[in-house]
């Protein structure tokens, strides 16, 4: 079950789209979603206090905001979740138990033929594998892609209105 938490931090991130700077969305999505799971992972820790939560999602912020401005056209989306994670662990270095192992897969969720699970695909029925947890992860990488679909409508929206907006001279 998603906490209240978990879903305030990563509206936080999600909603704000000024934080990838001018990324363009194949490398702005990756990041967004890379550290609305690692949010989510922190503000899933009942040990945690909300002050701590709020601190720890800050220095995440701190850290897109640093990765975004350095960026150029040319950056892949893994060059750019690897200087992340470095950025992370840099001015967080608290969270390095949340963080994933490799930054390109943070859900390492490869299964045996090396390919992720599509996200719209709940686990199935018969699974005897498919436990409480597995749906509540499922659920959220399913709220996770829609909030990410709606943060690029938006991305996409706020691109097209500015470019249509008169220049002042």
């Amino acid at each position: 079950m998603i906490t209240e938490r978990q879903r305030r931090v990563s509206e936080w991130l999600m909603e704000d789209a000024g934080l990838t700077g001018d990324l363009i969305d194949s490398q702005a999505t990756p990041i967004i979603t890379w550290a609305t799971r690692l949010a989510a992972s922190i503000a899933a820790d009942e040990a945690r206090s909300d002050a701590e939560v709020d601190a720890a999602v800050s220095a995440i912020r701190r850290a897109i905001m640093r990765v975004a401005s350095a960026a150029t056209i040319d950056d892949s989306p893994a060059d750019l979740l690897t200087r992340l994670q470095q950025t992370v662990t840099q001015l967080a270095p608290e969270l390095q138990p949340f963080l994933p192992p490799d930054p390109v897969d943070p859900t390492d969720a490869a299964d045996d033929s090396g390919q992720e699970p599509p996200v719209d695909q709940p686990p199935s029925a018969g699974d005897a594998d498919a436990t409480e947890t597995d749906d509540d992860e499922y659920n959220f990488a399913h709220q996770a892609a829609a909030w990410s679909s709606l943060w690029q409508q938006r991305r996409r929206l706020r691109s097209r209105l500015l470019a249509r907006r008169p220049r002042r001279r």
